[in-house]
């Protein structure tokens, strides 16, 4: 059955069995009552790959905690490389207890004629990599669900090293721009 599928793989994944209990019933009930051989192996997948998903939410959520109280606040201008566009100077806010990343069209009390100034807001808990090149003080911040890709660029080394500082705890790896991957697979 379902449930002995989820504690089976908890067992496995050292996943209490309340935790397995908990996503077999996510799953709607036709899914669960599924008896052949085919719908198990497929249901064990899914289910399996339930537990992945939470558990690397799990990681984040964890991760973005400890950030919460380690990362310092961070502001500044830094200037948004654009392949199709021009180049654009931004105001870019970390704010670790909100969990976000984001960036303004011009800095605090900047009005464009007469409007407000537009802001793109991102969750750090989709924040998958970050790679850098010191000797262009440029920054690649790649987030998921919707994969996007963010190409910054510091006007100086001190705010380059202060950003790619604020930034690496976040990423769940990060590679110089010499390709040298510097791995965090710590919990």
């Amino acid at each position: 059955s379902s449930c002995q599928l989820c504690f089976e793989a908890a067992r496995s994944k050292s996943m209490t069995a309340m935790e397995g209990l908990a996503i077999a019933q996510t799953f709607p009930r036709s899914a669960r009552s599924q008896t052949s051989a085919r719908s198990q192996i497929s249901e064990t997948k899914l289910v399996q790959e339930e537990i992945d998903r939470h558990r690397r939410r799990s990681i984040k959520a964890r991760k973005l905690s400890q950030n919460a109280r380690s990362v310092r606040p961070l502001s500044g201008f830094l200037v948004q490389r654009r392949p199709s566009s021009d180049d654009r100077k931004l105001w870019i806010e970390l704010d670790p207890s909100q969990g976000t990343l984001t960036l303004w069209d011009g800095p605090p009390g900047y009005m464009l004629m007469e409007f407000p100034r537009k802001s793109r807001v991102y969750k750090l808990w989709r924040f998958d990599h970050l790679s850098f090149d010191d000797r262009a003080y440029e920054l690649t911040l790649c987030f998921s669900n919707p994969n996007k890709t963010i190409h910054l660029k510091a006007s100086r080394m001190v705010d380059f090293d202060a950003w790619r500082g604020a930034l690496q705890p976040y990423s769940h790896h990060s590679e110089s721009g010499s390709g040298e991957r510097l791995d965090d697979d710590s919990p």
